[in-house]
């Protein structure tokens, strides 16, 4: 993510001095870092980051400190990099295609967020899920793994089932305010949400074979 957050920085800084990529360091680059909002959620975003990467590496507490304030506070350490991630997230949205309909900019930026909240929690857990327990159940016997996936996958479910319907229906508003003439679909925009619900049905399409069959 940081390698990505510097060359989509070198490359809006190129996009916006209309500059080649290899010209954009130097006085473009502090331009937009130091004189546009851009810029600041940019350097708000690392930041994030950065915090994010700094509890991530907190050392486990030892069974002594496990009933202290500093040991209870390392434990949950992933719930708080889950709170900074949501913030990091924030950033996004500021600068998005809802951020830049001022008619309605607060709830466009606000399905935005919701919007990616939404996939972010999806697509996470989907990872978590399949790498986690690839390797967790991959030495027990068939009938404890079925036992183990009869009663995640339901929960699972439930977790994703909200998360599609708030990634709909974000989606459908989000589709409202940017796409509202059909000739629009035929925009690089349009055409990347097209792509993006071509992607998403056989999604869903999965998940409810694996709920309701598998």
């Amino acid at each position: 993510l940081g390698v990505a957050s510097v060359g989509q920085l070198l490359d809006h800084t190129a996009v916006a001095a209309d500059v080649p990529f290899y010209q954009a360091l130097g006085r473009p680059l502090a331009t937009v870092l130091t004189g546009t909002d851009w810029g600041y959620l940019w350097l708000g975003r690392v930041g994030v980051l950065g915090l994010i990467a700094a509890v991530l590496r907190l050392p486990r507490p030892v069974q002594q400190q496990a009933d202290k304030g500093r040991g209870a506070w390392v434990r949950h350490r992933v719930p708080w990099a889950t709170v900074l991630g949501s913030v990091l997230l924030l950033t996004f949205s500021l600068v998005s295609h809802g951020a830049a309909t001022l008619e309605i900019r607060a709830a466009a930026v606000c399905a935005d967020y919701l919007h990616l909240l939404a996939v972010a929690f999806w697509g996470g857990g989907l990872c978590h899920l399949a790498l986690s327990l690839s390797q967790e159940l991959r030495r027990e016997p068939a009938e404890v793994r079925r036992a183990v996936l009869a009663a995640l996958v339901p929960r699972f479910s439930l977790l994703a089932s909200l998360c599609v319907s708030t990634v709909i229906i974000t989606g459908v508003y989000n589709t409202w305010a940017q796409v509202t003439v059909l000739p629009a679909l035929r925009t690089p925009y349009g055409m990347t949400l097209l792509v993006k619900l071509a992607l998403v049905l056989p999604l869903l399409g999965l998940g409810a074979l694996n709920l309701l069959w598998v």
